[in-house]
């Protein structure tokens, strides 16, 4: 996924040609704190802040140009951008907007937290049924292949994943997204396996619901 992908189309940059009405009606519409200001050949020059363009309107002073010394100088990513970059930017960043330009260094948009936060989700599949475990594991040690060999092993799917390194570590946190609630044959493979499940998540109503069908399965079993 790139930045050209996650474009919100519902936002405008403000031109530097407005007045300051035109920007706080469009703030207003966009329901954000921060939006782009471009100049008269497309560039971007910043960002600037709901409470500045207020207080322009406060001073009746018409001129966007009046605001230009408070813009937000921010990083401008190009259209091709990946989207981990964007996270990058974005958590480096005072503001929750970053604009994006075409290969010419024309402004084509911006892309907001809530477009990533959703881009997030996607990836690691948080609208699908299914728990979270969470991996300890030494960076040394690190084989994505064995961990979903073991997890598939166990006739479970792999949904999504992100890795995240621990801070001051050589430890690295595997963050899994599963296919099914029921964990415990799984659990015990993983530690039968040296693996140190560090957490597991899943909601509480799915968890009592696939608990209650795993001991059925289990009391079945012990029938025969």
């Amino acid at each position: 996924m790139i930045a050209s992908q996650l474009l919100n189309h519902k936002l405008s940059a403000l031109h530097i040609s407005m007045n300051a009405k035109e920007a706080e009606l469009l703030f207003e519409k966009a329901q954000v704190f921060y939006l782009p200001i471009i100049s008269e050949d497309n560039t971007v020059l910043g960002l600037i802040c709901l409470d500045n363009v207020l207080a322009l309107v406060n001073t009746e002073k018409e001129d966007l140009k009046s605001v230009l010394k408070d813009v937000i100088i921010t990083p401008v990513l190009p259209s091709t951008c990946h989207y981990y970059e964007i996270i990058n930017v974005l958590n480096r960043s005072e503001a929750d907007i970053v604009p994006v330009v075409d290969e010419h260094n024309q402004y084509v948009g911006c892309v907001t937290v809530h477009e990533v936060i959703s881009q997030a989700g996607a990836l690691l599949s948080v609208e699908y049924p299914g728990a979270i475990i969470v991996l300890e594991i030494d960076k040394k040690d690190y084989s994505l292949a064995e961990v979903i060999r073991l997890i598939e092993s166990n006739d479970i799917k792999v949904l999504g994943m992100e890795t995240v390194e621990v801070i001051h570590s050589n430890k690295l946190h595997l963050h899994i997204k599963l296919n099914t609630g029921i964990l415990r044959p799984l659990l015990a493979s993983l530690e039968r396996f040296g693996y140190n499940v560090y957490a597991h998540f899943m909601r509480q109503d799915i968890a009592d619901d696939t608990e209650e069908r795993y001991r059925q399965l289990m009391n079945y079993l012990d029938l025969d």
